[in-house]
């Protein structure tokens, strides 16, 4: 049984949502939204085209949308009357729904999603939104993702990405826990990177969607993403080596500062500490906020998708 509800992939930045978006994309049925960014704005900003029961007022909001880099940059063109005119609700989820609903379709798909690691903390907006949507939560260890913004010159202070890392996965994975429940499922990106295939048929199960190998071929696919086509290295095979970088490449002042900082959150998803100290303070019952765990049906961790 498939089910149409949106499908939102999140995760810290340089964390591997533009691999597991692409390889969804590549999907028959799924059309994934490049970054959109828009949706928690304009959830903040509709009061300005209130109210919304007025196709008019639906109209320029969906104009305002469809005027953003983002939606230019996916690559699809609609018009915003035909839209509202097909419209059975007049809210604004039913609108951006509305709206993705028309992307995807024109190209040639049946269910939007969208990946944006912005989203990562805007889980509590797009659940309102959205309420029976699918969240996959992708996680990648912080040291890696570090080394990668540090080589894209994006950050320069580690303990700053470290705590900003740490805070945001956990508070993820903490509404995920809490307020998603069956409707959250977070992966790991090295366990995606090194056995593709079993990672993703759990994934797809969690969707309601049935599984192919053709997700996992390098290349477009036969209805690609406008907004991917540039993307260095996104169409190529996926790289099972590109993790654990920073055991070598990382220094051993940048690896203490990170591991001191947001250890517990590493050991807590799996990820070894090598600094003997830290290790032994994270194994304190008040060394971080413990969740309750979950019932056994809704249990979809990285230790299960080892298996």
């Amino acid at each position: 049984m498939t089910v149409n509800s949106p499908i939102f992939v999140t995760g810290y930045q340089r964390s591997g949502t533009t691999l597991l978006g692409n390889i969804l994309d590549r999907h028959p049925r799924l059309g994934i939204f490049v970054e959109s960014f828009f949706i928690p704005a304009f959830y903040f900003t509709q009061v300005l085209y209130w109210p919304l029961r007025h196709p008019r007022n639906r109209i320029r909001l969906a104009k305002a949308i469809m005027s953003e880099r983002a939606w230019i940059a996916n690559g699809v063109e609609c018009d915003a009357a035909e839209v509202v005119a097909g419209m059975s609700g007049s809210s604004y989820a039913d609108l951006l729904n509305a709206l993705m609903t028309t992307w995807a379709e024109k190209r040639g798909k049946l269910r939007w999603g969208d990946k944006s690691p912005g989203y990562i903390t805007k889980l509590h907006v797009l659940h309102r939104l959205y309420p029976d949507a699918k969240v996959v939560h992708i996680v990648r260890d912080g040291r890696d993702v570090w080394l990668s913004l540090k080589r894209l010159d994006w950050e320069r202070n580690v303990v700053k990405v470290a705590r900003d890392w740490g805070r945001s996965v956990e508070e993820a994975q903490h509404f995920g826990q809490r307020r998603l429940g069956k409707h959250y499922m977070e992966i790991r990106y090295e366990d995606l990177t090194a056995r593709p295939g079993p990672v993703m048929r759990s994934v797809f199960r969690f969707l309601g969607e049935e599984y192919t190998d053709e997700v996992l071929k390098p290349g477009r696919g036969s209805s690609p993403n406008q907004a991917l086509q540039d993307w260095p290295r996104i169409h190529d095979r996926i790289d099972g080596a590109n993790s654990r970088k920073w055991l070598h490449e990382m220094p051993r002042r940048d690896l203490a500062l990170f591991e001191d900082q947001t250890g517990s959150v590493l050991r807590d998803h799996g990820y070894p500490l090598v600094h003997k100290r830290i290790a032994t303070r994270c194994d304190s019952p008040a060394a971080s906020r413990r969740l309750r765990p979950w019932p056994a049906e809704q249990q979809t961790s990285w230790r299960d998708v080892r298996r």
